[in-house]
């Protein structure tokens, strides 16, 4: 039986609520802990906690990775303050908003391989015929 999860989700915006809903049918997702400054997006109910004070929601114990679905630029401060924790974090879209920002992740700190970064694009449809005319070595279809 797998162990179920509390997971902090920073950021309920464009990205966010779609990571949201699917974190809401996970089996292993116990509670989520939602970070957004105005929360427009996901309807109130009694497996979600809002937060939209950033320093109450790093504050709960309870979190046990985060996901984060934020604008780029801010990616390098979230990933900081996770790793901080020493916390699992997942993060949308580029890592960094460049290289520079990635190598001082690296050499701040030792838990760097916490991060996971998911490329939303992977199994997007049209990445997937691409993939199959590649395969098939027949780019002209």
């Amino acid at each position: 039986m797998l162990k179920k999860m509390n997971i902090g989700l920073i950021g309920a915006g464009y990205w966010g609520k779609n990571l949201y809903r699917n974190l809401l049918i996970s089996q292993v997702v116990k509670k989520i802990f939602v970070l957004d400054k105005q929360n427009i997006n996901i309807k109130q109910n009694e497996k979600t906690l809002f937060f939209s004070e950033q320093q109450k929601f790093f504050k709960n114990k309870n979190i046990d990775a985060f996901v984060i679905a934020t604008p780029t630029s801010t990616h390098f401060k979230f990933i900081s303050k996770c790793l901080e924790l020493d916390k699992p974090v997942c993060v949308t879209k580029p890592v960094t908003l460049n290289y520079v920002e990635l190598l001082k992740l690296k050499k701040k700190y030792k838990n760097i391989n916490k991060i996971f970064l998911d490329h939303t694009y992977l199994f997007h449809s049209s990445i997937n015929y691409i993939k199959k005319l590649i395969l098939k070595k027949n780019l002209e279809s």
